[in-house]
């Protein structure tokens, strides 16, 4: 489906490279969180990003504590937000792949299996053993 210059993906891709290539080969695509991300977000953004995608989402507080300032740029409140950002950034490659090499680089550095292992078993052992 398409209209406005814009296409909706009318099949399933799954994860991994069909997914990867769809992200790659669009200038922007949009995420509108749903209620079960009140708190959190959805993956897709860091899917997104890692591939070398370009994302807007709905703006989440926990999407700004994982990203810092950079979550500003790529998060809507509004339609006429999510509308001006779009245009911006479809005009504005250049600052579009700069933000997605700053994204890539802070999901290498907090966002791997090794990172996320570094925080979580060291407290899990922490835990463990207060219960020995």
């Amino acid at each position: 489906m398409s209209g406005a210059g814009c296409e909706l993906a009318e099949e399933y891709l799954q994860f991994g490279q069909p997914l990867a290539a769809a992200y790659q080969g669009q200038a922007l695509a949009i995420d509108v969180a749903n209620a079960p991300y009140i708190n959190g977000f959805s993956t897709k953004v860091f899917s997104c990003f890692a591939a070398g995608g370009f994302m807007l989402t709905s703006r989440k507080a926990d999407l700004a504590g994982a990203l810092g300032d950079l979550a500003e740029a790529i998060t809507f409140s509004s339609a006429e937000e999510l509308s001006a950002k779009a245009n911006h950034f479809l005009e504005a490659d250049h600052e579009r792949r700069d933000l997605t090499r700053q994204i890539q680089a802070v999901i290498r550095e907090k966002f791997t299996a090794s990172a996320l292992y570094a925080r979580t078993v060291p407290k899990a052992l922490s835990a463990l053993k207060g219960h020995e």
